[in-house]
């Protein structure tokens, strides 16, 4: 039923939705095998992902087998600000929650509209021996982060009052979702478009039968799992008919229902489907549904061993067949792995990250004993140092000499590595040891861009070890600029597949010294992460929030101090509210360094869903927004370089930057990488480079982040994709600096360095957005006693008016092999002339 012209009959008597028990069995946790409960939580499991969002007093469903919480009612984290919907899984062992999953965030909704829900209660406990039910209550209400979808799918339902069921019966491995439709309308509702919205694949991915961990969008499928390796996983089976996917976008997967009736004046109740629990892993979770369902399996065992005979200790069995992907298991310590096949033919392969893949083997199931070999592959051992022979932190990269490396299929769900590379590594502190196919390989090893990179053959011998040891050299100093990533993902963001660890080491071995925590809507800083790495002394981490609206575009807020009692620990709420009204918001926040500042992210995009100034429909001509509602005059930040170099945003983001300085708007320049996944978006290229009159993340954190913030306002900083540019004008002024009674004829001293293995080949000047002059920067203006330096002289400048300059050096060619696809360059802010 959706809103249209006319009145609405009404029923004499609306029907009405009960309510249970508010706290259920005093410990849910403790069922026999005849048993389930539901009660609220009083211990919750280890989280050692540190992502979990389960809190003692959250609701549980619990049997001897399985656990499904339900959050309790009030404020949620995440996208949905509503309880009443499942926020973790976990098994159950000896009454205890084990192996929980890092479980995101699932709704059940009717078209674009969510329960509200105002009640959580306990229907039935389970004292009785029947199935434990939880029940969440409220009316439908639009769920605002998803109106950018309002054009294709209606926003919302008049006259329903839901209650969401969630049914655990005694020894089951799935748990019943009902819904129940009070319809207090005399009209009935077909309720076309059910969805199951799901924030969940960054940390556990989606599989479906047939098309393993590959499902494109418009796919059909029976049911759909999401899965972690090692842990419990989960899958949704609709009761009647199909899933399909509607919409994936940025990790949002909105998958749709069968659609049904409900009555009007009346109580419907939709069996939705099952959530399947299970694990670990995917062949867990699929030999957990088969049991429910009763379908027999077959079981297929055996051992993956290297090519030396040795334990294949944690290389993964994929299943295929005619019909497509099956399922795959992980070997354990001694090699062995167990899975579970329906199709009595089936093939095998076995894969682990470094070693070549197994052959192929055809078999028919059941079948025990079996033994795949890994390719032929041995051990290299890599020892990083300094010129000091002290250890350095940084990334290695194995590249085979001839081709790229193998890539599994899409369908097998293997992570991701840097495009044509074996094996990407950042260690921070002594040697890493790695598996290498047994064939001529490349090791390429970096540090940043202000330390020379090494290149050594090796080709190791299969079942041999080689060791080799690297000395990077610095190749120029940077004293008193330190550099920053400010927008950096982990997988907190619900787009994003890295965990803190690895990107606070990955920022370590790139030599990015203030490493910033950007998740989108989840306000966090890699302080502690960089605390317990040992890396105090060379990273200072600020906190951040990417605060991402799905309608008018992103922004950075920094520095931000975290609020663990607050929505997504202080998250600032953005539905219904316009831009100047948010923005200010987060302008307005004060903590332990002070105010913060808002940045905008990309502010240039297809659409208004990633860019504000698309959304502001800013014209860079004349300097005026389309849409002055929208518009907030006070930011200072513009992230112009977002993974990216000046000529690709020279007709965007570059216009728009000059277009803002021209009318009168001080803005400054940022670089960012916009990481989600080292593995496609390292971090660090491009940076932003702070005079700031320290060296060392030691130096810098009594000072604190505001330091970095006023030193950035004041547009001290230049954007370093793999050149630094260094321009001082007369009076020692530099970037963001004034040069007053200033004359026709100014110069400005230029420096641009950079390390042997980035190319620079041209320096341009901008006046006024202007370009103004191009000189050639080659073995002419090298400094012959300092290779670093490829450019040392003074540009001359006519101004007729009063002037910003800006500063551009780059090069031909890509910075491969540290960077893939990336262009060499660097930009000054401007340095500013009144005549």
């Amino acid at each position: 039923m959706l809103p249209d012209a006319g009145p609405v009959p009404t029923c004499e008597s609306p029907p009405t939705i009960a309510t249970g028990a508010s706290e259920g069995h005093p410990e849910p946790l403790a069922s026999s095998p005849s048993e389930a409960r539901a009660g609220r939580l009083s211990s919750l499991p280890d989280d050692p992902s540190g992502l979990l969002r389960w809190a003692v007093g959250d609701f549980v469903l619990a049997n001897d087998r399985v656990a499904l919480a339900i959050e309790d009612v009030g404020v949620s984290d995440e996208m949905n600000p509503y309880g009443g919907h499942p926020i973790g899984i976990a098994a159950v062992r000896e009454g205890a929650l084990t192996d929980p999953a890092d479980f995101s965030e699932i709704s059940f909704t009717l078209y674009l509209t969510s329960v509200a829900t105002e009640s959580v209660t306990v229907l039935n406990d389970g004292s009785d021996g029947n199935a434990a039910v939880v029940r969440a209550t409220g009316p439908l209400v639009p769920l605002g982060f998803l109106d950018f979808l309002a054009v294709v799918i209606p926003s919302e339902i008049a006259g329903l009052d839901v209650a969401i069921d969630y049914s655990l019966a005694p020894g089951a491995e799935h748990v019943d979702v009902h819904l129940r439709l009070a319809n207090q309308t005399a009209s009935d509702a077909l309720i076309r478009q059910p969805f199951l919205f799901a924030f969940q694949q960054n940390r556990m991915p989606k599989y479906a039968p047939g098309f393993g961990f590959d499902v494109p969008i418009g796919s059909d499928m029976p049911w759909a799992a999401f899965v972690e390796d090692g842990a419990t996983s989960y899958a949704f089976e609709p009761s009647d008919g199909e899933l399909s996917i509607f919409i994936e976008q940025a990790n949002l997967l909105g998958l749709l229902q069968p659609r049904f009736l409900s009555e009007g004046c009346a109580t419907t109740d939709v069996h939705l489907g099952q959530i399947h629990i299970g694990g670990p892993g995917l062949d867990g979770l699929i030999a957990a549904r088969a049991r429910t369902l009763g379908q027999p399996r077959h079981a297929i065992s055996g051992t993956v061993t290297q090519s030396d005979g040795a334990p294949a200790v944690g290389a993964v069995v994929h299943a295929t067949s005619a019909a497509g992907y099956l399922t795959r298991a992980t070997t354990d310590a001694s090699g062995a792995f167990v899975l579970h096949v329906a199709e009595p033919e089936v093939t095998l392969n076995a894969f682990r990250r470094g070693d070549a893949v197994s052959d192929p083997m055809n078999i028919s199931a059941p079948a025990s004993d079996l033994s795949l070999s890994l390719g032929a592959s041995g051990t290299l051992e890599v020892t990083v140092v300094d010129a000091a022979d002290q250890p350095l932190p940084a990334r290695v990269q194995l590249i085979p000499v001839d081709g790229d490396a193998y890539q599994p299929p899409a369908a097998w769900g293997e992570p991701p590595v840097t495009r044509g590379r074996t094996d990407v590594r950042y260690q921070t502190v002594g040697s890493v040891t790695m598996r290498v196919p047994s064939e001529p390989h490349r090791l390429v090893v970096s540090h940043g861009f202000e330390t020379e990179i090494a290149v050594v053959d090796v080709n190791v011998p299969d079942g041999g070890t080689v060791a080799e040891t690297v000395r990077l050299e610095r190749v120029f100093e940077t004293p008193g600029v330190m550099c920053g990533d400010f927008h950096m993902h982990t997988n907190r963001s619900f787009d994003a597949e890295d965990d803190v660890q690895l990107k606070v080491r990955a920022a370590a071995a790139e030599d990015l010294e203030i490493p910033v925590r950007s998740d989108h809507e989840w306000v966090g800083s890699f302080e502690p992460t960089i605390a317990q790495l040992g890396l105090t002394d060379a990273l200072y981490g600020i906190g951040s929030l990417e605060l991402t609206t799905f309608t008018y575009g992103h922004v950075g807020v920094f520095p931000l101090d975290a609020d663990p009692t607050a929505r997504n620990s202080g998250a600032i709420d953005w539905v219904d509210r316009d831009p100047p009204t948010v923005f200010g918001d987060a302008h307005s926040r004060v903590g332990v360094h002070g105010r913060a500042e808002v940045m905008i992210n990309h502010p240039r995009d297809a659409t208004q869903l990633l860019g504000y100034f698309n959304a502001a429909n800013f014209d860079p001509s004349t300097g005026m927004v389309g849409r002055p509602d929208l518009w907030f005059e006070d930011f200072v930040f513009l992230e112009v370089f977002n993974d990216s170099d000046f000529d690709s945003n020279a007709d965007g983001t570059v216009r728009d930057w000059f277009s803002l300085l021209s009318h009168g708007h001080l803005t400054f320049a940022v670089g960012s990488s916009d990481s989600h996944e080292v593995s496609f978006r390292g971090v660090g290229y491009p940076r932003t480079c702070i005079e700031l009159g320290v060296d060392t993340a030691a130096e810098l954190r009594p000072l604190g982040a505001g330091l970095v913030r006023d030193r950035m306002l004041e547009g001290r900083s230049t954007i370093v994709g793999g050149v630094y540019v260094e321009p001082v004008a007369r009076g020692a002024v530099g970037p963001g600096g004034t040069v007053t009674g200033a004359m026709a004829r100014e110069s400005i001293d230029v420096r641009v360095r950079a390390a042997p293995w980035v190319n620079v080949d041209r320096l341009r000047v901008y006046v006024n957005g202007a370009l103004a002059e191009t000189l050639t920067v080659d073995a002419s203006t090298e400094d012959p006693l300092d290779a670093a330096v490829r450019f040392d002289a003074a540009i001359e400048l006519s101004l007729e008016r009063d002037a910003f300059v800006v500063l551009v050096a780059d090069g031909e060619g890509t910075l491969e092999p540290i960077h893939p696809g990336r262009r060499p360059f660097g930009v000054s802010n401007p340095i500013f002339f009144e005549r």
